[in-house]
């Protein structure tokens, strides 16, 4: 058994999430695996109470932000060199 996929978020009282790590290694990128914790992440939200989640990424970082922006994230502020990305949990 091998990981290839992991993801880290805080959820609080506050109703809000913070996605602090999301990584497919890139051997397993584009086969759907990044959906499927995305989808973990949600049922637990949920769960939770939680109404929003949001992340920063590296603005650099391409392939993280159109995967992000696929599952629903907006851009909301540039921080330096990262962005600040949030989506409401449905």
């Amino acid at each position: 058994n091998r990981i290839i996929g992991s993801v880290a978020i805080y959820m609080n009282r506050s109703k809000e999430g913070f996605i602090s790590s999301f990584a497919v290694l890139p051997k397993y990128q584009s086969m759907g695996i990044g959906r499927i914790l995305w989808k973990m992440i949600l049922v637990e939200a949920k769960k939770r109470g939680i109404e929003q989640i949001c992340l920063n990424v590296d603005r650099n970082n391409i392939v993280a932000i159109s995967f992000y922006k696929k599952i629903g994230f907006k851009k909301m502020e540039n921080k330096d060199n990262w962005i600040e990305m949030r989506r409401l949990v449905k």
